[in-house]
C-alpha cells in the first residue's frame, strides 16, 4: 500500500466457551449504491450500530444459524450492510471454529484451489497506469482493470495505450463507477475502446435502467456494481437485461449470507460474477 485509505471496524465476537469470532466492516462514506438508494457508512456508524443495536439483538443466539441473526439484525436496523456484516463474518468465524471446520466447508466446500485476479489500476495520469500494468504483467497478472469515467477522450487513449503496452494476451476491462454524464457518452465512450479489445465494461453509468439502455448499444458484457448491493437488485438487473454479470462483495450486501443469495440467485438466471471487494486488510 502506497496511500492509506483510512480506518476500519473490527469486530469480535464471545462465546460462553471461550471462543472468539473476528469481523470486519471495511465501510466507506462515499461509497454506496445508484441513485442513493443505499448510503455510505463510516467506521464510526459501524461501531455505534453494532455496540448499540446489533449485539444486542443477537446476543445469545447461535451463531451458526446465521439466517436467524440475519433476521434478528434487519429487525432492528434497516440497512447498513457493512455492519451487518462484521457480524455476519464473525459469525462464520465462531461457526467453523465451534465444528473445527473451514469457512469454506461451512459454505459447501472448496470447488478451487485459486482464481484468477484482475490487477485494478486506481485513477492516475495514463504513464503511471501503463508502468504500473507492464509490472503487473511481469509478476503474472493477465487481467488489467483500469478505472475510467473521468474524461472520455482521457479513457480512450488510456485503453490504447494500455493495449500497445500489454499485448493482446492480456485482458482490458474498463470500470467507470458511473462517472459518465449520460447514456450517450458512456455508449460512445465505450464503443471506441471497443477497438481495442476490451472485454467487459463495469457500471458506466449510475441506474439500472441507464445501464439497460448502455447495454443494449455496445457489443461487450456490461457489469453492474454499484446497482448490485442486494439480491432485488440482481432480479432487477436480470429484468430490465442491464447487465450480463455483477461484482458480488462479501460485505456490499452484508456478509457471507446475503452474498451467497445474491450469487445463488444470479445462477438461477443464468447471470455470472466475479469476486470484489472494500480493501479489507484480510478478515473481511
Amino acid at each position: 500500500m502506497e496511500t492509506p485509505i483510512g480506518h476500519h471496524a473490527i469486530v469480535r465476537l464471545d462465546t460462553d466457551e471461550g471462543v472468539s469470532g473476528w469481523g470486519e466492516a471495511p465501510a466507506i462514506a462515499t461509497w454506496g449504491g445508484s441513485g442513493g438508494r443505499y448510503y455510505g457508512e463510516t467506521p464510526e456508524t459501524v461501531r455505534h450500530l453494532v455496540r448499540d443495536y446489533l449485539l444486542p439483538a443477537v446476543r445469545g443466539l447461535d451463531p451458526a444459524e446465521i439466517g436467524v441473526v440475519h433476521a434478528r439484525m434487519d429487525k432492528v436496523v434497516k440497512g447498513n450492510p457493512y455492519a451487518k456484516a462484521a457480524v455476519d463474518i464473525a459469525c462464520h468465524d465462531l461457526a467453523g471454529k465451534a465444528q473445527g471446520v473451514s469457512v469454506s466447508t461451512l459454505l459447501g466446500g472448496r470447488h478451487r484451489d485459486g482464481i484468477e485476479l484482475a490487477h485494478s489500476l486506481g485513477i492516475m495520469e495514463i504513464d503511471r497506469c501503463l508502468a504500473e500494468a507492464e509490472q503487473a504483467v511481469a509478476e503474472g497478472a493477465r487481467t488489467i482493470k483500469c478505472k475510467t469515467g473521468l474524461d472520455p477522450q482521457r479513457d480512450v487513449e488510456l485503453v490504447r495505450r494500455l493495449r500497445e503496452t500489454v499485448g493482446d494476451e492480456v485482458r482490458i476491462r474498463v470500470d467507470g463507477n458511473e462517472g459518465y454524464r449520460t447514456v450517450a457518452e458512456a455508449i460512445d465512450t465505450t464503443r471506441r475502446q471497443e477497438e481495442y479489445g476490451i472485454f467487459l465494461c463495469e457500471q458506466p453509468v449510475a441506474g439500472a435502467e441507464a445501464l439497460a439502455r448502455v447495454a443494449g448499444r455496445i457489443d461487450v458484457p456490461v457489469m453492474a456494481d454499484e446497482s448490485a448491493w442486494t439480491a432485488l437488485d440482481i432480479l432487477e438487473l436480470y429484468e430490465l437485461q442491464a447487465a450480463e454479470c455483477f461484482s458480488c462483495y462479501v460485505t456490499k450486501p452484508g456478509g457471507l449470507y446475503r452474498a451467497r443469495q445474491q450469487a445463488e440467485l444470479a445462477a438461477t438466471l443464468g447471470m455470472y460474477h466475479d469476486i470484489g471487494g472494500s480493501i479489507e486488510m484480510g478478515i473481511g
